[in-house]
């Protein structure tokens, strides 16, 4: 009788320690995704994929997989004596579309997946950057990629959005060979009010005979730099280079700015102006007369009528940093993001600042973020430089306090504070 309750004793105790379904998944590991974060958005080309894990029993995690959509893209070993372990591998985000990033921690026969990470890989960003919708199907900031077909192009006959006008100067300028006193070259002071709204400023024009016929038409062109790019830009054009090859006798220049998009479709709204053109003999008079008098340049840029004073404070649609964030011997970096950061007169400076606490507290350092593009502003810092977590948490767990200032080019700020994220110390 002892002998067979000792035996269902030994059967019970192994069936306890058995894997449970679903591959031997259990609570006692933990795993989690570092890198990438939900919401990153890749170009296409390699990645690096980071990951921690540890056990409830303080050691015993002996390996990191890696999965994209479920599918194992490699495994790293890891060292099962250390309390917290970390991985890394190289990820070639080669096809465009949505995917589910994860890692896998293993402790023997132990098992167990971290939460999936949802981003995306698209040809529209130059770099690593982060999307407010996390999905491939709705483009936040121009972060996803677009069918032509979804991109809305004006209705003939409507008033585009976008409020444009231009100003030349001189207001009367010459072609041919002229002496210093006359002016060959027109520059336009172009504004736009949403650059973010157009890819090409333009001005476009016609030159003109006496009759008002047109003889020639051409344009010149800059790029915009979109969201928080400048309102006021300087177009020039050279009379001579215009006129060349015409045998017409130019009287006129009427020109038109446009704001073109992605397609090439003019979206905004402008009136034409003119300034006279006259050419030059090489005496320095007109060839329509030498008794002509050549009125004087204009010696100051015409400007546009005063506008209000900005005091429309920059826009933090959100915030967003790793977490936890570690010091020792371990990874030590932490990310600080400031996401959808715009304003009507452009960015000045983001700054970000952080102190660490624990039983005591650092005061705050401070370093200005770098744009990442789509108005994503970011500062990744190192923990253990200079020991900054170190001297204030000693060897324990903590955390650290963070906030974000943006100033404008008119002088406004915004500043979101308050921020934590967990400190963990890695014991050599």
């Amino acid at each position: 009788m002892k002998r067979i309750i000792f035996l269902f004793l030994i059967a019970t105790l192994l069936t306890a320690c058995a894997p449970s379904a679903g591959g031997g998944y259990s609570s006692g590991v933990q795993a989690w995704m570092d890198q990438p974060v939900a919401g990153t958005v890749l170009p296409v080309g390699t990645f690096t994929l980071k990951a921690h894990a540890r056990h409830a029993s303080g050691s015993g995690v002996n390996k990191i997989e890696f999965l994209v959509n479920g599918v194992s893209i490699g495994a790293v070993d890891t060292d099962s004596a250390a309390p917290l372990v970390y991985a890394e591998t190289t990820w070639n985000a080669s096809t465009l579309g949505e995917y589910l990033i994860s890692s896998r921690a293993y402790a023997g026969e132990e098992s167990t997946e971290s939460a999936s990470v949802r981003i995306c890989v698209s040809d529209q960003v130059q770099a690593v950057t982060i999307s407010q919708s996390g999905s491939c199907a709705d483009p936040i900031l121009g972060a996803f990629p677009v069918p032509a077909e979804d991109v809305p192009t004006p209705t003939p006959g409507s008033v585009p959005p976008v409020e444009m006008k231009a100003e030349a100067s001189p207001s009367y300028v010459y072609y041919g060979i002229c002496p210093p006193a006359n002016p060959t070259l027109v520059n336009f002071n172009v504004y736009v009010a949403d650059p973010a709204a157009v890819l090409t400023i333009r001005v476009g024009y016609s030159l003109l005979d006496s009759s008002g016929a047109v003889v020639a038409a051409g344009g010149v062109e800059t790029t915009s730099p979109g969201a928080g790019g400048p309102t006021n830009y300087l177009l020039s054009l050279d009379m001579n280079t215009a006129t060349a090859g015409i045998g017409a006798l130019v009287t006129q220049l009427e020109f038109t700015p446009e704001g073109l998009d992605v397609l090439g479709d003019v979206v905004t709204a402008a009136v034409p102006h003119r300034i006279s053109v006259e050419k030059c003999a090489s005496s320095g008079t007109s060839v329509d007369s030498a008794t002509v008098t050549v009125p004087p340049p204009t010696a100051v840029p015409p400007t546009f009528t005063a506008v209000p004073a900005d005091t429309t404070r920059p826009d933090i649609k959100s915030l967003y940093h790793s977490s936890p964030g570690y010091y020792g011997n371990c990874g030590s970096t932490f990310t600080m993001q400031a996401l959808g950061v715009t304003d009507s007169s452009g960015i000045a400076s983001v700054t970000f600042g952080y102190r660490y606490e624990g039983s005591t507290s650092s005061g705050y350092y401070t370093a200005s973020g770098a744009s990442v593009g789509n108005g994503t502003y970011e500062l990744t810092i190192d923990n253990n430089s200079g020991n900054q977590a170190y001297n204030t948490l000693q060897g324990a767990n903590g955390f650290i306090r963070w906030y974000v200032e943006v100033r404008d080019n008119s002088g406004n700020t915004t500043t979101i504070s308050d921020q934590i994220g967990e400190m963990l110390y890695c014991p050599g």
